[in-house]
């Protein structure tokens, strides 16, 4: 297994951000690992690479991701939603959602993602 010194050097490289953001980014990955053991190696890639380049926080319960082509999306954008217990992604609403409602979506992992990672910022910064 990767060390996560390794991890965050390779995500700094790719996404150009600092030593300590990738260090919180693998955290927050332990976290989503931890919540969701059985997932494929595939399905965090995805959720990693969806936090990186395209969640916007729209209110306290609502998150824009920006759709991905290359990850097989069909729309410009998915919003994920909240309501303090559930998570849930419009792409259970469109194509192929019946699929996607049985499991968790990469689009909810990487609000996940982002919302652990933001946690782990403040706590830094404060």
């Amino acid at each position: 297994m990767l060390s996560q010194g390794k991890i965050a050097s390779e995500v700094i490289e790719e996404a150009g951000i600092s030593f300590d953001e990738a260090v919180l980014i693998c955290e927050a990955l332990e976290y989503l690992k931890r919540k969701f053991p059985s997932k494929a190696s595939s399905w965090y890639v995805r959720a990693i690479y969806r936090f990186l380049f395209g969640v916007k926080q729209l209110d306290e319960k609502r998150w824009a991701v920006i759709g991905l082509p290359e990850l097989g999306d069909y729309y410009q954008s998915y919003i994920v939603y909240f309501d303090g217990e559930k998570y849930t992604c419009d792409c259970h609403y469109r194509a192929f959602g019946y699929v996607r409602r049985a499991k968790v979506c990469t689009h909810i992992a990487s609000v996940i993602l982002y919302r652990q990672y933001k946690k782990r910022l403040r706590v830094i910064k404060e």
